[in-house]
């Protein structure tokens, strides 16, 4: 499952990030959220996004790995308002000669 979201509010981006993948258990560590996360990265760039968000819960080992391969920066952590938990949110940015 991938899902992009485009047009958050702040809130939004803080706590959900511009995209999200799941992967079934018995297919991880075979490079599809990798894969997957490179696609939705190249849709959000032809859609004007210039900042990309990704939120991951700090409990989770595996996506900071796939996020850092993106070459996606750590930005701050907050404590979602819904779960509790803490999210690491992470940022990469473009530069305006990407999008012309």
């Amino acid at each position: 499952m991938c899902q992009i979201r485009n047009g958050l509010k702040e809130l939004g981006v803080q706590t959900l990030g511009h995209m999200a993948y799941g992967i079934r258990p018995s297919m991880r560590r075979k490079g599809y959220a990798y894969e997957a996360s490179k696609i939705m990265l190249e849709k959000l760039k032809t859609r004007g996004v210039s900042e990309v968000v990704v939120c991951h819960y700090s409990e989770n080992e595996i996506s900071p790995k796939v996020i850092k391969k993106l070459g996606f920066n750590y930005r701050n952590s907050v404590v979602s308002k819904v779960t509790g938990k803490r999210l690491n949110v992470i940022q990469k940015l473009y530069k305006e000669s990407v999008y012309g």
